[in-house]
């Protein structure tokens, strides 16, 4: 009847009509396998014991055959409690909603635009791109990964840990909205986690990333697309930093997360009277002034080589610890992170400013001027403490500071944006105060921050920072003696490298992601587990309640 019709597209025949429905029954089958489903296991709560750090089965005691269990002497500390979420149903929740997202164009023949203004145009992002796109032209999108704690009751250990990605195609002005960032996990702990307990909560994170660099079907717009997702790159704190990618302590010999250098002692206090304990207390301090060969950086070679040589060395008990340290360059415990495809073991740890820059070596710079420890000093600005407050207080900020500058008197307890608007804007008025050969001294960390804060960095101009940064390390121990060398300063030298890699540093910095630990859903819940008496069977109650909207972080 449809053919005596003539009706459109009707089938010439039954087998014809067969062969329709047969491909579109294929096509089907496709795309369900394209429609990833996490495996349950991957999203489970995990249980995890801080003595024999493994895997419990119950919340309360390490049901494992561990040292909580045979002495009685022993202070028990319960399990963390390890809740992984869904990344990939997350994932499709912003692509679904999210307009200001731009895919990497496979098509384009555009060479280098001689600068940078975001992530996408760093060397690292545009190298990775390349190898994405040379066999498939399909689309993919990049993650960031940060890893933070935040301390739930004050004089005790009792931690939230939060693992949360973003995708590095939104466009920066809604990159980090709430809506937008992928929460992979939340660990609430008694103590502070160890390396094999990070490691076990990233597990199941990095196996769902690792389902999520094939081809998955998401909803873009109004039609569903395929594409890959790739973490790229992790930008934290110290610690955190140090735990994912299985280093040492900053404070140890190979504390440097990017370079090789070994770290020597120094005397912490060269001014302390003799025989005392003050006298004998050292630091370690990084310094590169008389160095022939600049330190080998970090790369993934040396990891797996050091790696193993470190897991035959510890077997040997007539090797002393520092024999060890020394032979395998502080190599010690696995990365997890090198599992995935395009995830680096030099780029992949960024160099963060809030914590490296404005609460590291600057607030190191104030201490040493505005310290009474230090008047006696050529650099000291003690009795200058009024007047500069003064010239502080007449100084008129741009528009779009978030936080004025309180008295230069408590830079101590100044926060990270307020250390930033002094280095950035405040810095001139020390001019007429400090001394000018540390003032000029001063002045080249400055203009590397101010380059490195750029909206627009020219790539010649990360040439001019790497030059000013080399030089500010250089000669700050004949400034302010090698004992003020510590990792934090010695750090400050591979941030050139970081902004060649990912751009300029308001795309990466950790300023965003702490910014959403404010946010008042976490407050909320942060207030919450503050009431909780962290007996088990209260705090399951009130974890119990906590509903976590996927992909928007929400709590209650």
């Amino acid at each position: 009847l449809l053919l005596l019709l003539h009706i459109e597209y009707t089938p010439a025949s039954v087998y014809k009509l067969q062969e329709i429905l047969k491909s579109n029954v294929k096509k089907c089958n496709e795309s369900s396998a394209l429609t990833l489903e996490i495996p349950s296991d991957l999203t489970k709560t995990r249980y995890l014991c801080p003595h024999c750090d493994q895997i419990s089965k119950t919340p309360t005691e390490c049901s494992n055959n561990c040292s909580s269990n045979k002495k009685d002497d022993i202070q028990i500390v319960k399990p963390h409690i390890f809740l992984p979420f869904n990344i990939h149903i997350q994932l499709q929740q912003i692509l679904s909603r999210e307009k200001c997202i731009c895919f990497h164009d496979s098509t384009s023949t555009e060479t280098d635009k001689g600068f940078m203004t975001g992530i996408t145009e760093g060397q690292r992002y545009l190298a990775v791109a390349k190898e994405a796109t040379t066999d498939d032209k399909t689309k993919f999108i990049s993650l960031i990964m940060n890893v933070d704690g935040v301390s739930i009751r004050n004089k005790t250990d009792a931690s939230l840990w939060i693992f949360t990605l973003a995708i590095l195609e939104i466009h920066r002005s809604n990159r980090f909205r709430m809506e937008n960032i992928v929460v992979a996990g939340v660990s609430l702990g008694y103590k502070k986690p160890s390396k094999k307990i990070i490691n076990l909560m990233l597990t199941p994170i990095v196996e769902q990333l690792k389902l999520l660099q094939d081809h998955r079907q998401y909803l873009i717009g109004s039609k569903n697309e395929l594409i890959r997702a790739f973490l790229i790159t992790s930008c934290s704190d110290k610690p955190a930093n140090c735990m994912i990618q299985g280093i040492p302590e900053p404070t140890s010999f190979y504390g440097c997360s990017n370079c090789e250098i070994h770290g020597i002692s120094a005397l912490a206090n060269l001014n302390a009277k003799p025989n005392t304990r003050k006298a004998t207390t050292t630091v370690r301090v990084f310094s590169t002034t008389e160095l022939h060969n600049w330190p080998t950086r970090r790369n993934a070679t040396n990891y797996y080589f050091y790696l193993n040589k470190y897991a035959s060395l510890i077997k040997n008990s007539r090797l002393s610890a520092d024999h060890i340290r020394d032979a395998t360059m502080d190599y010690i415990s696995p990365c997890l992170l090198l599992d995935l495809k395009y995830f680096e073991y030099s780029s992949g740890f960024l160099i963060d400013t809030l914590h490296t820059i404005y609460h590291g070596i600057w607030k190191r710079l104030l201490r040493l001027w505005f310290n009474e420890e230090s008047k006696k000093e050529i650099w000291s600005l003690c009795s200058q403490k009024k007047k500069i407050d003064l010239k502080l207080n007449y100084l008129k900020f741009p528009t779009t500071t978030v936080r004025t500058p309180r008295s230069i008197s408590r830079y101590e307890k100044l926060k990270a944006n307020e250390l930033r608007i002094v280095l950035l804007v405040a810095f001139p008025i020390l001019r007429e105060f400090l001394h000018e050969k540390y003032y000029q001294h001063a002045q080249l960390l400055t203009t590397s921050i101010s380059i490195a804060e750029n909206r627009t960095i020219k790539n010649e101009n990360v040439m001019l920072m790497q030059h000013l940064m080399n030089k500010f390390i250089d000669c700050f121990e004949t400034m302010y003696m090698l004992r003020h060398v510590v990792q934090t300063v010695h750090s400050a030298l591979h941030l050139p490298q970081s902004v060649l890699d990912f751009g300029p540093t308001f795309g990466f910095s950790t300023f965003s992601f702490e910014s959403i630990l404010e946010q008042q859903e976490y407050r909320l819940q942060i207030r919450v587990l503050q009431e909780c008496t962290f007996d088990h069977g209260k705090c399951e109650n009130v974890t119990s309640k906590v509903v976590w909207k996927t992909a928007e972080c929400t709590v209650f």
